[in-house]
């Protein structure tokens, strides 16, 4: 686990709209399969629900970046 958690600060030290999750969510889920004890699949859980605001984030980021692209486009024509 604590490699997957090396990659998600390695991520998140990236800008925004450049986060990409699908590796770190296949890891946690991959480990949430094979364990039963209910204290890790907890903690498991909670990791995907931070990776899932984190998949929002990216979401959001990369949306603002575009309405900017586009902003900055109209400028050039004015």
């Amino acid at each position: 686990m604590a490699a997957i958690e090396a990659r998600t600060h390695a991520i998140v030290s990236e800008a925004g709209e450049r986060w990409q999750f699908a590796e770190i969510r296949s890891r946690y889920e991959s480990l949430l399969r094979r364990v039963s004890d209910p204290s890790a699949t907890g903690l498991l859980r909670s990791r995907l629900d931070q990776v899932a605001r984190h998949e929002q984030l990216a979401r959001s980021a990369r949306e603002f970046q575009a309405i900017l692209a586009r902003s900055r486009r109209i400028d050039t024509q004015v």
